[in-house]
């Protein structure tokens, strides 16, 4: 199956049975035939820093990919978050900025979803681009607000990306079952996304650098109408107070124009309801 000691070994992370192999001639670059892995992506995908360091020593390559596309860059950053190994990949030439030839996702966008700040550091000290957006439309920013990850989106606004409606469409992989679905639609900037998933801290930060609290989607939802309909009380309370309408309407199914106060009252949160008929709804 291709599996021979030494890839079972860097597998594992057994440093000084890899230094063995190595001193007696093992080639570093066999890959097992299943899954198109070297040694290097075994040791990397562990986070075994020594045994990629030793690897790397007798020349493995770092731009292998496996039968999904991913090198040992991608394994180490995107999916573990083995900061230690991302460096030393980084430093013996794994790219930053190439993308995972399966779904197109690069690394600057798997780091926001998975919640790995110091590795969205690393990545940006690296020239990651972490303004862009990925095929999907969606920027890391957007990630990190639907995710909840709090530290990454200041790390984010501190280092100029945008909080405005600059995202096209949420990610398809963030909503596998919703193909059909009124989550997946155009347009949704980074505040609406953290309004709906009830991130109150997020939605502030986004707030203080000049996202609008009545920014629309594309199909005319606002914040608060999301912060209503999912249930988010506290978050209904900020952006009230950073001046939504209490009583503002979006284009609903069947051609209905809806309010947060409707939507509320259709999934029951009751103190939503009393909060949004004291501010005049």
């Amino acid at each position: 199956n291709g599996k021979t000691p030494l890839f079972l070994a860097a597998q594992e992370g057994h440093t000084e049975v890899v230094e063995a192999l190595l001193a007696a001639g093992a080639n570093p670059n066999t890959f097992d035939r299943k899954n198109q892995r070297s040694c290097i992506h075994q040791a990397a995908r562990g986070g075994h820093v020594e045994c990629v360091r030793l690897l790397l020593s007798k020349d493995a390559s770092t731009d292998g990919m496996d039968i999904n596309g991913a090198t040992p860059f991608k394994l180490a950053s995107c999916f573990h978050g083995h900061l230690d190994v991302v460096k030393l990949l980084v430093n013996g030439g794994a790219a930053v900025n190439d993308a995972l030839s399966s779904s197109q996702r690069q690394p600057i966008y798997q780091a926001p979803e998975n919640g790995h700040p110091r590795l969205m550091q690393s990545l940006h000290s690296r020239d990651a681009n972490i303004v862009r957006r990925e095929l999907k439309g969606a920027s890391p920013l957007w990630i990190a607000s639907q995710k909840g990850h709090t530290k990454i989106v200041k790390f984010l606004l501190e280092h100029k990306a945008s909080p405005g409606p600059r995202t096209l469409e949420p990610p398809s992989y963030l909503y596998p079952d919703a193909a059909n679905s009124h989550q997946v639609e155009a347009a949704w900037p980074p505040l609406i996304i953290a309004a709906q998933e009830g991130h109150l801290g997020i939605a502030e930060m986004l707030l203080n650098e000049g996202a609008k609290p009545a920014v629309r989607s594309s199909s005319g939802m606002q914040p608060i109408h999301q912060a209503a309909e999912n249930g988010h009380l506290e978050m209904v309370r900020l952006l009230v107070a950073w001046g939504s309408d209490a009583d503002c309407q979006c284009p609903g199914r069947g051609g209905l124009n809806i309010t947060p106060l409707w939507l509320a009252s259709q999934g029951g949160h009751d103190a939503i309801v009393e909060f949004l008929l004291e501010k005049g709804a």
